[in-house]
């Protein structure tokens, strides 16, 4: 069901051009710098993911992110990175992945349980993934360089 939903929810996304708007509004804070829009994706992307399923942000948001890098001459790796990791840091919400459902499945783990040890994961993780994705991502696939072709 999460994984559908997921799909489903991208598909709408598309269709009713909500991620053409996102895109457009995203193509702005390119001027952040490559550093702070890491950050921003981050952080964003991170959040995100716990309202909507993993992959469902994923199948929205890197068409979207790759059409921006486009659009401001950006290598596209420098967004999509941050956005890939982000999608895999989702600690607060049962609907973020399905093991999170499968805990809260167990009656084990409360709501109040996931938000506050969410929130708590959440915020170092952003900042630590900031940094690993942006050095990592100029070390390894040297996303300063010149736009690829």
């Amino acid at each position: 069901v999460l994984m559908g939903g997921g799909f489903a929810i991208a598909q709408g996304f598309q269709a009713s051009k909500l991620t053409q708007f996102i895109g457009m509004q995203l193509a702005g804070a390119a001027v952040l710098g490559r550093f702070w829009l890491t950050f921003f994706i981050m952080a964003c992307v991170n959040f995100l993911t716990e309202v909507t399923s993993n992959t469902a942000t994923a199948n929205v948001l890197l068409p979207i992110l790759a059409a921006v890098s486009a659009e401001v001459m950006m290598h596209p790796l420098a967004l999509l990175l941050p956005a890939t990791v982000a999608c895999s840091l989702a600690f607060m919400l049962p609907a973020a992945t399905p093991p999170n459902a499968v805990v809260f499945a167990t009656r084990r783990v409360g709501i109040f349980e996931f938000v506050t040890g969410g929130i708590a994961m959440n915020l170092p993780t952003s900042l630590a993934g900031t940094f690993l994705v942006y050095f990592m991502a100029s070390a390894v696939y040297d996303v300063d360089g010149p736009f690829p072709e």
